[in-house]
């Protein structure tokens, strides 16, 4: 019996195959969007991982490092580092910028002191050791040996890094802390937070808040939360759309079947049986859909604006998805074949 729907795909081949070609259309642009939700949640995580903190201390009232410019004295890291809990703390400055001179790129800048906390391990060449040098990662376009010009100053590039993005896919520019200072602050000895190893007890009259590295993922996520919140909300449409086109598929199908179900159900079957099959068509389309989708979206991947990654984890999330399709899709042949009678097998 079980056999029965598998040879209808089999005899009815291309009205599954365009209902399999639809669907596979619909699973790809919900996998492009679970990869460029992956790729930006995976921005956040490794900017808070390379720097390797503990605990980040921002001014009161701020939201994170990341993307609130509140700014204090850089006399607050020695403050912070005699605290209790403190093993070591360090200067920080992430901010937004644009190269200038004959190329203008949108840029993170972030600053460190040499040898502390805060840069990743580049890819090629090195970390800055002296003043107006830099370390960029390989989206901002530049390669070690270019010069990039930040705030009408100059930095030869010694060091690129690759995947070290924020705001979806905006490159990261490193720099020792007293050239992003320059950069940012014209100089003035600012910082935008204290980064620290050791699980710190500031002082309250300090008037800074500590933050764990889970609160800093938040904020490199923020500006990017409505991209996010938009993907999830356009993979939920896409996923009903896919239901249903498998769905009409199947019913079609059912539809024309109507004589070959009354005939099964003369010979004993019943009616959860001949649903049962037309559901196992339905999550059969949705799986070489999603089989299609798989190897179809890494093609299209490289046209999107923004940066994606996919996982294994998503791959195999897909497949599920797929099935739970097929079978919610499989609904539109039950009511079908709930009224299929016996009797229509006599006018065959």
């Amino acid at each position: 019996m079980w056999l029965i729907p598998l040879r209808d795909l089999q005899w009815r081949h291309r009205r599954f195959v365009l209902g399999a070609v639809a669907t596979a259309v619909v699973l790809t642009l919900t996998l492009l969007l679970g990869g460029v939700g992956s790729a930006l949640r995976g921005e956040a995580d490794r900017a808070v991982q390379a720097v390797g903190a503990d605990a980040w201390l921002v001014r009161e009232g701020a939201s994170g490092p990341f993307h609130t410019l509140a700014a204090m004295p850089d006399t607050v890291v020695d403050q912070v580092a005699r605290a209790p809990g403190v093993a070591s703390a360090d200067p920080f400055v992430a901010a937004s910028a644009t190269t200038g001179g004959a190329r203008t790129v949108d840029v993170t800048v972030i600053g460190y002191r040499p040898g502390g906390l805060g840069p990743p391990v580049p890819t090629a060449g090195r970390q800055p050791s002296r003043p107006n040098e830099a370390l960029v990662d390989r989206s901002t376009g530049y390669a070690v040996g270019d010069t990039v010009s930040l705030s009408g100053i100059n930095f030869t590039v010694v060091g690129q890094v690759e995947h070290m993005t924020m705001r979806g896919g905006v490159g990261n520019v490193y720099l020792n802390i007293r050239d992003a200072q320059s950069v940012l602050f014209k100089g003035n000895r600012f910082v935008t937070a204290v980064v620290v190893k050791g699980v710190p007890e500031v002082p309250a009259a300090l008037g800074l808040r500590v933050l764990d590295t889970v609160d800093a993922r938040s904020d490199a996520l923020r500006p990017v939360d409505r991209q996010l919140d938009a993907t999830h909300a356009l993979r939920l449409l896409l996923w009903a759309a896919a239901i249903l086109v498998v769905g009409a598929t199947v019913h079609l199908a059912a539809a024309e079947r109507t004589q070959d179900l009354a005939v099964l159900k003369v010979l004993g079957a019943t009616t959860s049986t001949l649903a049962a099959g037309l559901a196992l068509q339905a999550v059969v389309i949705s799986l070489v859909a999603a089989a299609a989708a798989v190897l179809t979206a890494p093609l299209f991947a490289p046209a999107l604006p923004l940066p994606t990654h996919f996982s294994m984890g998503s791959t195999i999330g897909l497949f599920a998805i797929a099935a739970v399709i097929g079978m919610l899709a499989g609904l539109a042949g039950l009511s079908r074949a709930a009224r299929v009678e016996a009797i229509e097998a006599l006018d065959a």
